[in-house]
């Protein structure tokens, strides 16, 4: 028996939809790098973790350059350090450090 129309529109909605939610997905994390095998110290400022390894791979990160940095929680199961989640308040600064991480 053929599907009513409407079943097929409604579906085509739903993956319309879900492809402009992935997209604006990815757009919002443009200006975000993860950060892998920081350790976790007690009362940690992950901005100035994120500022220190600037300055160790020679880029220069001002606090006003970091929209927010904190680190993820830590998957099921998994023990060690949690990796840190940096947005950047211009793309410029995640490409200059993406272009250095080279320098570790």
């Amino acid at each position: 028996m053929p599907r009513p129309m409407g079943s097929i529109a409604c579906k085509l909605r739903s993956k319309t939809n879900r492809f402009e939610l992935d997209r604006l997905e990815q757009y919002s994390r443009k200006d975000s790098v993860r950060i892998f095998g920081i350790p976790e110290t007690p009362n940690e400022n992950t901005n100035d973790l994120v500022i220190d390894l600037g300055q160790e791979i020679g880029v220069e990160i001002k606090p006003e350059d970091i929209s927010v940095a904190h680190r993820l929680p830590p998957k099921c199961g998994k023990d060690g350090n949690k990796p840190i989640i940096v947005k950047f308040v211009q793309k410029d600064t995640k490409d200059k450090l993406m272009k250095n991480k080279r320098n570790l």
